[in-house]
């Protein structure tokens, strides 16, 4: 890996408060944080920040962000394949749900890339309540249903 130098220095972060939009991803001395209305969500992981594919993140302060009370942790994004380090337990998180793949047969029919499976601490999958397990399968053929 080729290390570039940077030649721009950083602006300062702002000292007073800003109104950020929705959606907005924000550094602070206090960590990383996803803004959503009046408040924010900390991001715990890189591993949950890269799930959200933000394209940046707003290098700010905790005086700009006095505004936004701190609501939580922020999960994984919905859609994101997860994969639980300690047991080997895969979920999709659905409606900020954890749901929990029983069915080898779940990525065939729905298509899912098993390489995009995030593999996460259990800590990161308590950050979603267990929602119902997925029992996808694939219809019968000709030859399992004995024709």
């Amino acid at each position: 890996m080729r290390w570039l130098r940077r030649t721009k220095k950083l602006s300062p972060a702002p000292t007073v408060p800003v109104d950020y939009p929705t959606g907005t991803c924000v550094q602070t001395e206090k960590g990383v944080f996803f803004i959503k209305g009046k408040f924010r969500f900390r991001v715990t992981s890189d591993r949950i920040l890269t799930s959200w594919q933000y394209p940046f993140v707003i290098r700010s302060s905790e005086d700009a962000c006095a505004r936004y009370r701190i609501a939580g942790k922020l999960g994984f994004r919905q859609g994101t394949l997860i994969q639980d380090l300690s047991n080997g337990k895969m979920y999709l998180i659905s409606e900020n749900l954890r749901r929990q793949i029983v069915s080898p047969d779940f990525f065939d029919v729905m298509l899912f890339p098993r390489d995009k499976i995030i593999q996460v601490s259990p800590q990161e999958v308590a950050l979603h309540k267990e929602g119902e397990n997925i029992t996808w399968q694939l219809p019968p053929t000709s030859l399992q249903a004995g024709a």
